[in-house]
């Protein structure tokens, strides 16, 4: 019998279920936990809260990036994710065609390997990306709303409050420092 190569997994088709460590459950679920919480409370993420949470995604990031915990298919999604984020217009559809999955596939996946919908995922990352670059750059607020996909100034600082409880310029006064993620 001749060695095959593995080719990875087939974004549209089922793969192997990736090993399900604590430390990685542990920290999805501190993401989880956190942003459900002050929802759940009815109030706005506090600011020590963001942190945590941005710290959580970080470490979860950097394990990613070390190749340990996740598999091809979560890498791809964040890339897939990355490339749309820009484009205000973007739907679940849209990521779909990007992966070669089905709405319902990607729903499924998402909900369990990251704990969130892909929607979810997609705005949250679009407003992790629009905090770091409101505490990092001198870019006004609609320049930050289009370069992480939001159809206007006024829409990232809804959404923006929203999740954070502060205003964009409030978060930008307030000197936050975002490492990279």
């Amino acid at each position: 019998m001749g060695n095959q190569m593995n080719q990875g997994p087939s974004w549209g088709q089922d793969s192997p279920r990736p090993v399900n460590h604590d430390g990685i459950s542990q920290l999805i679920s501190r993401i989880v936990t956190i942003s459900n919480r002050a929802l759940a409370e009815g109030r706005n993420l506090n600011l020590a809260e963001a942190e945590e949470l941005i710290s959580a995604i970080q470490l979860l990031k950097r394990q990613a990036e070390r190749g340990t915990h996740h598999t091809d298919w979560v890498r791809r999604f964040e890339e897939v994710v990355r490339e749309t984020m820009t484009r205000p217009g973007c739907k679940v559809e849209d990521l779909c065609d990007s992966l070669g999955t089905s709405k319902s596939r990607l729903h499924a996946r998402t909900k369990d390997m990251l704990g969130m919908t892909p929607m979810d995922y997609l705005w949250l990352t679009r407003l992790l990306v629009a905090a770091r670059l409101l505490a990092e750059t001198p870019h006004k607020v609609d320049v930050v709303a289009e370069q992480c996909g939001f159809r206007s100034g006024s829409h990232l600082s809804s959404r923006f409050k929203k999740r954070f409880g502060h205003s964009p310029g409030a978060w930008r006064r307030m000197g936050q420092k975002f490492q990279s993620f």
